[in-house]
């Protein structure tokens, strides 16, 4: 039974913790910025495109008011 849980990077220095009683985790922070980064870069899509479809709203809920106003 493993004494205690230790994480750490991929430094190769660490590699001794996995002859130890410790059960050791590897945090590959490459990979973690790069799905960050992927995510953000998804977030700003929908973003960018979400805010196109307000502004093309906006626009033709304008000019339904605009017919509706002239019939008026």
């Amino acid at each position: 039974m493993p004494d205690g849980i230790v994480c750490t990077d991929c430094y190769k220095s660490y590699d001794v913790l996995d002859m130890s009683e410790f059960t050791h985790h590897r945090i590959n922070h490459l990979q973690t910025v790069k799905t960050i980064s992927t995510a953000l870069k998804i977030s700003e899509i929908r973003h960018s495109a979400f805010y196109e479809n307000i502004m093309e709203l906006t626009a033709n809920l304008s000019s339904i008011f605009s017919v509706i106003l002239e019939r008026m």
